[in-house]
């Protein structure tokens, strides 16, 4: 018996319209197992609990997270640059070492200090035998003793606090980049920033452990690296690691409510590009903090380059000026005490600003990785950068320094006065 073709195409098409139109009480169960691919409760236990490092991507993601990363890649070359001044800054410290600053020093304690010093002592007689209180002569010979000491022992006294500064300053400078060392300015985007490829090549449960790197990025990779790339399935199935598996879901709610892991699927024009394409960005970061930080670091850093030239150059007057006042203080000592501390406390301010920046990094660090609702988040950048720019008011209680950069600004802002003027001038 012979069946046309029309008929077996009629036959065909009656079945799927009766596969589509009848329904069957247990069809809706069916066909989601048939059409549906969900993850199980593991993989949303997964998503749900590293939900902070996953920041899914699109195709308008892509883009913004292309301009917030090209952003921070202007912002730290430019902090990287003026930071890297800083060291040239210190460098002029030589100048206290320098051969005209140690002949006019010379010259000062051969011709006029030991003549002072003469004329102070003979006055200090005359007082004795004339002012009905006379000077304390214990008090005047330990003062004697102690300007000497200071006199000839002044250059020795500073290379050591010098030395002392500089190193600590340098020792706050610097951070652990996966073992090496490292800029603050670098060190922030590092602790910000997540590479889900990399932590799933070491285990999703390093993320609960603060002292894991959370990427191998280097100064040197950053620069190149695509920080705005997408984890797709088929990224995933190339790549191998605990957990890693689980980045093919994304969270999503059903019919009755419930969170559950719905597959990953291509964009709406994926098959044209892949540009399209979702998933996970490879890259998560903390956009707040690191680019408040970098900006604040940046601004901060070329007032410290100002207030560190300019204590260099008060240091080189106190050196010289000192010796007269230990010449001359032979009776009180407060003179001779007022220069000491002027001289610490400048060599103070060189070591505390490098805490003070330290500080600041490592309080965003933290604060990115803390629960703190928006609000409270926002109020704390502002006071962190507040405190960096006015000083801390503890350092200046119990020291006396003043370890606040504002002065910086006051002083970037005379140098325009003086060269708009001078530029004035030269108009004319």
């Amino acid at each position: 018996m012979k069946i046309s073709k029309k008929k077996v195409i009629v036959t065909l098409v009656l079945s799927f319209i009766f596969m589509f139109t009848i329904t069957i009480p247990v069809s809706a169960g069916l066909w989601d197992s048939l059409w549906e691919d969900l993850g199980g409760e593991e993989t949303v236990n997964f998503l749900t609990q590293y939900e902070d490092y996953l920041a899914y991507g699109t195709f308008l993601t892509g883009i913004l997270y292309w301009v917030g990363w090209g952003f921070i890649k202007g912002l730290y070359f430019l902090v990287d640059l003026v930071e890297g001044l800083i060291p040239q800054s210190l460098d002029l410290l030589d100048f206290l070492e320098s051969t005209g600053l140690s002949s006019v020093t010379s010259a000062v304690i051969n011709d006029l200090v030991v003549a002072l010093m003469v004329l102070i002592l003979v006055f200090l007689g005359f007082k004795t035998i004339v002012a009905k209180e006379p000077p304390n002569f214990k008090n005047v010979g330990v003062n004697i003793f102690i300007s000497a000491f200071l006199i000839l022992g002044l250059p020795t006294l500073m290379n050591t606090m010098e030395d002392i500064s500089v190193k600590f300053y340098n020792a706050t400078q610097t951070g652990n980049n996966n073992g090496e060392i490292s800029s603050l300015s670098w060190g922030l985007i590092q602790d910000n920033t997540t590479d889900l490829l990399y932590v799933g090549s070491i285990g999703f449960p390093s993320l609960d452990d603060p002292t894991t790197a959370k990427n191998n990025l280097t100064p040197e990779t950053f620069k190149i690296a695509n920080l705005d790339a997408l984890i797709t399935p088929d990224t995933v199935d190339d790549s191998e690691g605990e957990g890693i598996e689980h980045l093919t879901y994304r969270l999503d709610t059903n019919e009755n409510g419930e969170v559950v892991a719905d597959k990953i699927k291509g964009g709406a024009f994926s098959w044209f590009t892949d540009s399209f394409e979702e998933g996970y960005m490879r890259y998560h970061v903390n956009f707040v903090p690191v680019i408040v930080g970098l900006m604040a670091l940046g601004v901060a850093y070329i007032f410290t380059i100002f207030v560190f030239i300019s204590t260099i150059i008060e240091i080189g007057f106190k050196q010289v000026v000192g010796l007269f006042v230990f010449a001359t203080d032979l009776e009180s000592g407060q003179r001779t005490k007022m220069v000491v501390k002027d001289i610490m406390n400048a060599f103070l301010l060189i070591a505390f600003t490098g805490l003070s920046l330290q500080l600041y990094t490592m309080f965003l660090s933290f604060l990115s990785t803390s629960n703190a609702n928006f609000f409270i988040y926002i109020v704390a950048i502002v006071s962190a950068t507040f405190i960096l720019i006015k000083g801390s008011s503890t350092i200046m209680r119990y020291f006396g320094v003043d370890v606040g950069v504002k002065d910086g600004f006051a002083q970037l802002a005379g140098a325009f006065a003086v060269g708009r003027a001078t530029a004035g001038g030269a108009k004319k």
